[in-house]
């Protein structure tokens, strides 16, 4: 029975940087474009599940960082961890793909985000924890909003440091998490687009 379980959750690391997507379009396309917007979007029922996020919005109310879960239960505060998602994640991928795509074609990226997990610093010192993010990215024509190439349900998986130790060093060497995990997917795209 542990066997059996182990190698499934093995089975589902090993896969969660796996693009099995395939990238159609060609070198030479690809070198013609020039990235001039990104739009993220988070899907309206995607599970979303960031305390740091919550923390910040409670900040922003004036209200302790104890009862951020109260604070943020609102549309309000929904909408408050959603825009600071795309903000974070929007910055990445044009960081990322941006000064990669120096051609003459304009196109933009439109990104669906439907899950986000970030272990809080309690969880990973306890039971340890990874941050995730699961998104689409359409690649379109940036005239006439026709779709060129896609990667649908791509899933990212960032290590979280566990227990005391590792917390303290995420914490002084590592960016944020919702940083971590935001620039890896977009670094995972970039190098699925350019075949690198």
């Amino acid at each position: 029975m542990f066997a059996r379980a182990a190698a499934v959750v093995l089975l589902a690391f090993a896969l969660s940087g796996c693009i099995t997507a395939a990238n159609t379009l060609s070198p030479d396309q690809i070198s013609s474009l020039r990235l001039q917007s990104v739009e993220v979007k988070i899907a309206p029922n995607a599970r979303i599940s960031w305390g740091d996020g919550e923390i910040a919005y409670a900040k922003t109310k004036g209200a302790a960082a104890q009862s951020a879960e109260f604070s943020a239960d609102t549309d309000e505060g929904r909408a408050f961890v959603r825009n600071v998602i795309s903000d974070r994640l929007r910055s990445a991928m044009l960081a990322a793909i941006g000064p990669e795509l120096a051609g003459a074609r304009p196109v933009k990226l439109a990104v669906r985000v439907h899950e986000v997990r970030i272990s809080s610093a309690i969880q990973r010192v306890i039971l340890g924890g990874d941050h995730t993010i699961q998104a689409d990215v359409e690649l379109l024509d940036a005239k006439t909003a026709t779709p060129l190439l896609s990667l649908p349900s791509h899933h990212v998986l960032v290590k979280g440091g566990g227990g005391p130790l590792g917390v303290v060093l995420d914490n002084l060497v590592r960016d944020e998490p919702i940083d971590l995990v935001t620039k890896d997917y977009a670094r995972q795209y970039r190098n699925w687009l350019l075949r690198k």
